[in-house]
């Protein structure tokens, strides 16, 4: 029989703010595998030609990680700023980032430092639906959001129903 690993004094919850932060620590990155198909493909592949025949404009990607997903998209935007909560994935992101990208270190819980109305596009790739409320405020009416976040079990992802005025909403 197999021990609860839960139960361990160095236990740290799946996707913890402390399990971020030593996965940082470790690799610099956010990187884990995730099998998840979505109409017979890969999710992400699905939410990459989305991302690629929509961004525009003022870009936010919230829940960025260390950035490569988020640099991919920089020829495509005017601005691409990438919020993540963990500094040590934010670290690895700036190492190579692109001149029209910016990376903010925040946690969603506490809003986001965005000026009201600011960007005309945001999305999260398996990122935080906290800052759904906060999405409200800082996305221009009409303004675009794409959100692909499959819950955490841990409150994130569950009693997400947040209402959006005025905007394109795509959900994968």
């Amino acid at each position: 029989m197999f021990p609860d690993l839960t139960k361990h004094p160095e236990y740290l919850g799946e996707q913890s703010h402390a399990w971020c932060n030593q996965l940082a620590a470790k690799t610099g990155k956010y990187e884990f595998p995730w099998k998840e198909i979505f109409e017979g493909e890969p999710a992400v592949s699905t939410l990459t030609e989305k991302l690629s025949s929509l961004l525009h404009g003022k870009v936010l990607d919230v829940g960025c990680g260390h950035g490569t997903y988020t640099d991919k998209w920089a020829c495509q935007t005017e601005e691409l700023i990438g919020y993540d909560v963990t500094e040590g994935f934010i670290r690895t992101a700036n190492q190579n980032r692109k001149s029209n990208v910016r990376y903010v270190v925040g946690n969603t819980h506490d809003g986001l430092p965005f000026p009201d109305d600011y960007f005309d596009f945001a999305y999260t790739k398996k990122g935080p639906t906290s800052w759904y409320k906060e999405g409200n405020r800082v996305i221009r009416s009409g303004g675009t959001l794409l959100l692909f976040h499959p819950g955490d079990g841990n409150g994130e992802g569950q009693n997400s129903a947040f209402v959006f005025r005025d905007y394109l909403l795509h959900l994968l």
